[in-house]
């Protein structure tokens, strides 16, 4: 596993490297403008 030990139930040794990059990927997609998200194609019905 990329960030805990499945079988004792523990983080494991990159849980905070993993922890660090999904939040800076959180930041960075806040700072798309909603504007440049664009065009987007409606659903089928």
């Amino acid at each position: 596993a990329i960030y805990m030990d499945e079988r004792r139930r523990e983080r494991g040794p990159n849980f905070a490297q993993v922890a660090a990059d999904f939040a800076r990927l959180a930041d960075v997609l806040a700072s798309v403008p909603l504007g440049e998200l664009g065009p987007f194609q409606a659903a089928a019905e």
